[in-house]
């Protein structure tokens, strides 16, 4: 079933453009190689126009790094590409503005290209090949810029001018981002579905700008008692409060085996990661809802479903042993503390995360906005707030 989602997934990236083929892959990776040979040239031209030894001129060099989409590695078959130049100690702005200029001009594989000078960023815009080209200098103190410049080393980033970190900062971005995130092919490819649903959703780019658009539009909760008819309900319970967080984490950690076999015996399942309270039931707890698919909830073998999630849950678990039921409900059985259906409805709904389950909590709404919870109140009285997620 994992797999199965995880082809669907590429072949719609692929249908909707959000994912180059090879073909195409290739031909970005040749056509930036051959932007680099340009730039090369372009510094050695530089350098014999300088007083400079020859032992100096021969090693000189320059080199492209991407950022934006095609840096992150998440363009498009359609995307274009941003690329910064980085020169050495010798080459000036003056130098990139005329003499990259007039080179690239007179290549029969560059159209429209103009300087835009007066902005916070200088660049120049053409189109090589029919890509749209975005394309700053930043002139390092160097005279050597290696074809793999790690831009991170501090021996690069010595003595830059103000115009020059603005034009490294996305670069150094992309590059932080790349480093830091634990997995970059799933990070690559979430980025891409966030990318395609703003296009959808006609949010993406500079659209945001006009005058009459409507937040509210983008950030309303999702409907999940209008989008289903039956929900899984998991009830997560502990003798004491302090127990709690210790067995809802490990339930949470478990959660993937629970839905990889609803997947197997219902289908369609969704699951969704907010967590409610009910305020009329004493013990410590928690409870998820996720939407099941119509036509299939009859035939849920719910016992055995629980079987199999139990016997995953009791291997390796330190702790105290909580309580977990699992039950069918309807739509109009989720109570309306957990409906999120239009910002219009009288509903409240609970933090994201609750920060610490340690404390008996009582709920605090917001006074003008009754339906959200700012924080809880401890058995002492003392109000405690979340720091995010509410």
């Amino acid at each position: 079933m994992k797999e199965e989602r995880s082809l669907s997934l590429l072949q719609l990236m692929v249908n909707e453009g959000l994912v180059p083929s090879p073909e195409e892959e290739e031909n970005r990776k040749t056509f930036i190689e051959k932007l680099k040979q340009i730039v090369v040239a372009w510094v050695k031209r530089v350098a014999w126009q300088r007083p400079l030894p020859k032992q100096d001129i021969a090693v000189s060099s320059a080199t492209l790094l991407t950022y934006g989409s095609y840096g992150l590695g998440v363009h498009g078959s359609e995307s274009d590409i941003d690329a910064l130049c980085v020169g050495p100690y010798f080459a000036t702005m003056d130098d990139f503005f005329i003499v990259l200029y007039n080179m690239l001009k007179s290549r029969p594989e560059v159209s429209e290209i103009y300087c835009v000078k007066d902005v916070k960023v200088p660049l120049m815009r053409f189109v090589f090949d029919g890509i749209l080209i975005d394309l700053p200098f930043v002139q390092l103190k160097v005279l050597v810029v290696p074809e793999n410049l790690d831009i991170l080393n501090p021996v690069f980033l010595r003595d830059i001018d103000e115009t020059g970190w603005k034009s490294l900062s996305r670069v150094l971005a992309n590059t932080q981002i790349c480093r830091l995130v634990p997995d970059l092919k799933k990070f690559q490819s979430m980025l891409r579905c966030v990318k395609f649903w703003a296009k959808r959703r006609g949010v993406y780019g500079n659209d945001l700008l006009k005058f009459d658009f409507d937040w509210h539009n983008v950030l309303e909760p999702f409907p999940y008692t209008k989008k289903y008819a039956w929900f899984l309900k998991i009830f997560l319970s502990a003798s004491k409060q302090d127990e709690l967080g210790d067995w809802v984490g490990w339930i949470k950690s478990r959660f993937c085996c629970l839905l990889f076999k609803l997947e197997e015996v219902q289908g369609l399942c969704d699951p969704n990661p907010t967590e409610y309270i009910d305020v009329n039931i004493a013990d410590p707890h928690v409870i998820f809802y996720w939407g099941l698919q119509a036509g299939k909830t009859n035939a849920i073998d719910i016992k055995s479903v629980k079987d199999v999630f139990w016997r995953n849950i009791s291997t390796g678990y330190q702790g105290p042993f909580g309580k977990i039921e699992l039950s069918i409900v309807k739509a109009s059985q989720v109570p309306k503390s957990a409906q999120f259906d239009t910002l219009s409805q009288k509903r409240k709904k609970a933090c994201w995360k609750m920060m610490d389950y340690h404390q008996r909590r009582i709920p605090i709404y917001l006074q003008h906005v009754p339906q959200y919870i700012v924080g809880y109140v401890s058995t002492n009285g003392d109000p405690e707030y979340p720091s995010a997620g509410v």
